[in-house]
């Protein structure tokens, strides 16, 4: 309605060519926003109807005879001819692509998790096992693992068995340090994917499981390719409400790409820190056109305490891609120098009141984010004053990686992953002092 009055208003102040020009450029505009809600509602009128004809077929299958349901396997018991090569099989739930179980391999004798896709027709067949070896490339901590697929006896994954919740179970907004800790992990993970030109596009917090530790874990890779040619994970339902405005309407926003994953990374992030989803409405039509259209309010608006984080996360949300950041590094980057300009305040109020075990985990929390960023002045700054903190054994630990940095420093070497990751097992051990 505002741009039909803008657009009287315009007409009505034609005066040259120019503005003859500018009335029909806006013309043009309008009509293409008009099209493209006739198309999604098009679409989604098309999808309540299948989904429709498909409870309808549910229903008739319902009514079969026992002894055709005799015939059928219930969705819940592990199929028989997986029994050769597992045990003690469980079922533990399902999601929309499939029936989860736990079982012990008979192979190795590990805990795994099992998923039984729900529907396998002609074309999700064709696709279902070279879109699962992508996930077989990916090796990181928060990654789940893929160890096995295969279509016989029937098809099936067996994967890394996570013995936590999903991000989804989680109660929110959480407290912004452990939200950023989690997003930063996160962003661990999709920086080693997208290193291989792999991209989730998916991600959303059913996909995203936690350790007893809390340390998340995300998993169906590549399974966005395959639901979409399945009835069971069309884009619908929980799916729609993380989906990028490229993923919506790929003609007017363009292809997916590394970005869309920072999109729904910033989704995740707005949701984990306020408690409420950014494009939320009351039907799928709804949440569509306010992901394509609208501009949510800033998380700080919703919860005061947030207010650091605002710009981050608008930025990934932004509906363009090219006005998001332009990879994960750049993300990384932005977050990380949050996290430790709010770590520095919590370590002086922590030092300010005389509480050791704060200034301890504070200034532990320092060294490690500066080794993810490779800035080793800061990390040696803030290793010498986690020295004060350390006794024994972590004194010497402690002592040995400021030598090695100092080392690196004047021999203008490069942080490495190795290193990072020593640091942070012997940041942790003193914090748990």
């Amino acid at each position: 309605e505002s741009e039909g009055e803008q657009l009287k208003l315009g007409i009505a102040r034609i005066e040259n060519e120019n503005d003859i020009k500018e009335v029909e450029r806006k013309i043009d505009e309008l009509k293409i926003r008009i099209d493209e809600r006739k198309r999604i509602k098009t679409e989604t009128e098309k999808q309540l109807e299948q989904e429709k004809l498909n409870q309808q077929q549910e229903r008739t299958k319902a009514d079969e005879s026992e002894k055709e349901k005799s015939k059928k396997q219930d969705s819940k018991t592990f199929p028989g001819g997986l029994n050769k090569y597992y045990s003690n099989a469980e079922f533990i739930g399902e999601g929309g692509f499939a029936f989860v179980f736990k079982a012990v391999s008979n192979e190795d004798k590990r805990l795994v998790a099992i998923k039984i896709p729900k529907e396998m027709n002609e074309k999700t067949g064709e696709v279902f096992l070279k879109e699962i070896t992508i996930w077989n490339l990916l090796n990181h901590k928060n990654i789940v693992k893929l160890y096995k697929a295969n279509i016989y006896p029937c098809p099936y994954l067996e994967i890394e068995y996570v013995n936590g919740n999903s991000l989804e179970n989680t109660k929110k907004p959480i407290n912004t340090e452990k939200a950023s800790k989690l997003i930063n992990d996160l962003l661990e993970g999709l920086s080693e994917a997208h290193s291989k030109n792999i991209y989730h596009l998916d991600l959303k917090p059913d996909n995203i499981l936690l350790t007893s530790d809390g340390e998340p874990k995300i998993t169906d890779w590549g399974l966005s390719k395959i639901s979409k040619h399945s009835k069971y994970t069309a884009v619908t339902g929980r799916t729609i409400m993380y989906a990028a405005p490229e993923l919506i309407s790929p003609r007017r926003f363009g292809k997916a790409d590394c970005r869309t994953d920072i999109f729904q990374i910033g989704m995740i992030f707005y949701e984990l820190i306020t408690g409420v989803h950014p494009f939320d409405g009351d039907a799928q039509e709804e949440i569509m056109m306010n992901i394509l259209e609208e501009t949510p309010k800033k998380p700080s608006e919703i919860n005061a305490d947030v207010s650091v984080f605002d710009d981050i996360i608008m930025k990934c949300i932004e509906k363009k891609k090219e006005d998001r950041y332009l990879n994960v590094s750049e993300l990384q980057n932005a977050l990380i120098s949050c996290m430790k300009t709010e770590y520095k305040k919590s370590l002086r109020e922590g030092k300010s009141r005389g509480d050791i075990k704060r200034s301890c985990i504070y200034c532990g929390e320092l060294v490690i984010y500066c080794a993810k960023s490779r800035d080793i002045i800061e990390i040696l700054k803030w290793a010498r004053d986690l020295e004060e903190y350390a006794k024994g054994e972590d004194a010497k630990d402690i002592e040995n990686i400021i030598n090695e940095l100092v080392h690196r420093m004047e021999n203008k070497l490069e942080i490495t992953d190795e290193l990072t990751g020593k640091i942070e097992v012997v940041v942790h051990h003193i914090q748990m002092r």
